[in-house]
């Protein structure tokens, strides 16, 4: 009875006031704590997902594989030292045909050398001989099956010119690291060629046969020099490409022969169909020829002359590579990646937000010549 009575004097008008008032202040009190935790776990989780690597998979989907990174926790520390030398990636046949041959490429965008670019890995399967789709396979020659998967690591020589690199120069390791593709070989004359994957036939014995060459020149010889007109201011020396630094290699530069013709001379015939597209050059893939004591691990999308009946017009982007050798320390190579094929043929086509802006037809376009350094020790092919 008493407590009926203390109960009812409770939730009298005039005592509900500062009940309602306490209660309120509770329930802002306990929401402001929930908020505040749930806050601070997703900052943690945030910070959490900061502090990880991140592995970007850049293979076009209608490339018939499947990526897949091995050892990722290890791979996602980046405080772990040895990922590179951890670092798998296994790769899967989706599709219909067997693969002869593959070359990937893991670049490391936000580890840059003096000259500006990334450095990068190279990943291959199969005998090198298979970089060019025109190669017969051999019965030794063994594909990856639809269905069945291959595991690609770097090269452990690459992987110590990169330590040796980190430590020399200071350098942090990537947070992130890109998977690209270069060559998919199915083995019957048809592949993927570039960032792209786009289809690359064998060349057909029509165009071997009627690709112009230059009597007494070798088939994968540099253009002649366009004819050079009076001289002029300017165009003393010109310096070619290189795909070793400067710090490891010698500068070249052409006598005045060699110079860029000026506005009243002739060009020579546009054999190739790339001369005049913007950033456009005809090459193949080959050997990059790298200063390293294992001078074809490293492939790379090579400049040749437009005799060469394996080349296409292509569009590439310079990375960095860096190998120990047993007298001459660490060297650093520059080498090509292909990105995509130009538009072969057709030197003015309609500019896209995605394709860089073309010279006019009635401009002369200027054209860079390049060379490559080529290593004096036989070139031997690495399966």
């Amino acid at each position: 009875m008493m407590n009926a009575r203390k109960l009812s004097q409770l939730f009298r008008p005039r005592n509900l006031t500062p009940l309602i008032i306490v209660l309120f202040t509770l329930l802002v009190v306990g929401f402001g704590l929930s908020s505040g935790t749930a806050q601070s776990g997703q900052d943690g989780a945030a910070e959490s997902a900061s502090d990880e690597r991140k592995f970007e998979n850049n293979i076009p989907a209608h490339v018939p594989i499947k990526v897949k990174l091995k050892n990722e926790q290890s791979f996602k520390k980046k405080d772990n030292k040895n990922w590179a030398r951890e670092l798998e990636i296994e790769v899967k046949n989706t599709g219909t045909k067997p693969i002869y041959f593959m070359y990937m490429i893991v670049d490391m965008p936000d580890v840059r050398g003096e000259n500006g670019h990334s450095y990068a890995f190279q990943l291959h399967y199969g005998r090198k001989e298979l970089m060019n789709l025109d190669t017969a396979v051999l019965p030794d020659d063994v594909p990856i099956r639809p269905g069945e998967s291959v595991t690609l690591k770097p090269y452990e020589s690459r992987v110590v010119g990169y330590e040796a690199l980190r430590r020399s120069k200071n350098k942090d390791d990537p947070k992130k690291v890109r998977f690209d593709m270069q060559i998919v070989n199915f083995g019957d004359g048809t592949g993927l060629h570039g960032v792209t994957g786009t289809p690359a036939p064998k060349p057909s014995q029509k165009r071997l046969q009627n690709t112009p060459t230059q009597k007494g020149v070798p088939e994968d010889c540099p253009p002649m020099p366009r004819i050079r007109g009076s001289d002029a201011p300017g165009k003393f020396l010109k310096a070619f490409y290189s795909p070793v630094p400067a710090i490891s290699s010698r500068v070249l530069f052409s006598p005045l022969d060699d110079a860029p013709a000026s506005d009243s001379a002739p060009p020579l015939p546009d054999q190739c169909g790339c001369q005049n597209i913007y950033s456009c050059f005809y090459g193949k893939f080959d050997c990059a020829g790298c200063p390293c004591d294992d001078t074809c691990i490293d492939l790379a999308f090579v400049p040749t002359g437009s005799c060469s009946a394996r080349g296409a017009c292509w569009r590439t982007e310079a990375k960095n590579i860096t190998c120990p050798t047993q007298y001459n320390g660490e060297q650093q190579c520059q080498f090509e990646e292909g990105m995509n094929p130009c538009a072969e043929g057709d030197p003015t086509p309609t500019p896209t937000p995605h394709q860089p802006q073309l010279l006019h037809r009635h401009r002369r376009p200027i054209r860079t010549q390049r060379r490559v350094t080529r290593n004096p020790t036989p070139r031997t092919a690495s399966s």
